[in-house]
């Protein structure tokens, strides 16, 4: 149980800052894998909704907070209904490296992720964008190192993120500009930009 209410109070912790939903979505070990619950906003009444074989981990709620998605041990993502329960596996492609970090744009038509590449291209990530209407997948960002934990701004135009490239200072935090249906390759330093993020 002291496991449990550890991972209750981090996902507390990184969800309220990170969005401003009423329930929280997390990942707890209860009987010998990490599967995926929601609770209140006070952390009671905490309910299942995923028993898989794998680890499921990175929960991000829709806007409306009907779905959450989430990456598994596996190296998939996965989007569940919360009220039915009905999970679907998304942005399936050709390589089977790992997608971690996934995140719905606030209009719920694109979803952020972070994937990896082949073992031989060296310890690296792409960001992604995958569109649940279409289908489709495309590349956003190509940058050395890895980049992690991407973020939408509240009106869906920009995108905060990790990069942990070590030229000149080893790990940021940078934000990429998004244009119409096209992001541009401006990066910024986002210290003092975090207000504009604030809802």
């Amino acid at each position: 149980m002291k496991n449990f209410s550890l991972i209750i109070g981090i996902c507390i912790l990184l969800l309220g800052a990170g969005n401003g939903y009423g329930d929280m979505a997390f990942v707890a070990n209860v009987d010998g894998n990490w599967d995926l619950f929601v609770a209140d906003d006070m952390g009671k009444n905490p309910f299942q909704l995923t028993t898989t074989e794998y680890d499921e981990k990175d929960p991000c709620w829709s806007f409306d907070r009907k779905k959450i998605v989430y990456a598994t041990s596996d190296g998939q993502l996965n989007i569940v209904d919360v009220k039915s329960r009905k999970i679907q596996r998304v942005a399936e492609t050709k390589l089977k490296t790992p997608k971690v970090c996934p995140c719905f744009s606030p209009d719920g038509k694109e979803i952020v992720f972070a994937q990896f590449r082949l073992p031989e291209q060296g310890d690296d990530t792409d960001l992604m964008v995958y569109y649940p209407e279409t289908k489709g997948i495309s590349r956003l960002l190509d940058q050395p190192a890895i980049q992690m934990w991407p973020m939408w701004s509240p009106d869906g135009a920009r995108i905060a993120y990790a990069n942990m490239h070590c030229s000149g200072e080893c790990g940021s935090e940078e934000i990429i500009r998004k244009t119409n249906t096209f992001f541009n390759s401006l990066y910024e330093n986002t210290l003092g930009k975090f207000e504009s993020f604030q809802q």
